[in-house]
């Protein structure tokens, strides 16, 4: 059973999950810098509304991985023009 569903107080939440191989970034400093780049945004702007928000970040050997919250984005189903 789903941990929200038994306990009331946790909400579930829907996320997207960026994946980069660790041993990309060991050699190449535009992807190091890229990604410090892309942290420092999410960080800034974490209390924005609208804003794809970075809720976790992980390293193991093989990956880092960015943990974003689709919460906040609204994706709508392609509309039909009215006849």
């Amino acid at each position: 059973m789903n941990e929200a569903v038994q306990n009331p107080k946790l909400k579930e939440r829907k996320v997207a999950i960026k994946i980069m191989q660790s041993s990309a970034l060991v050699n190449n400093k535009k992807l190091c810098s890229d990604l410090d780049n892309e942290l420092r945004v999410h960080w800034a702007l974490r209390d924005c509304d609208g804003i794809l928000s970075l809720r976790e970040l992980y390293e193991d050997d093989l990956f880092v991985y960015l943990v974003l919250d689709l919460s906040l984005i609204h994706i709508s189903e392609p509309t039909r023009p009215r006849l």
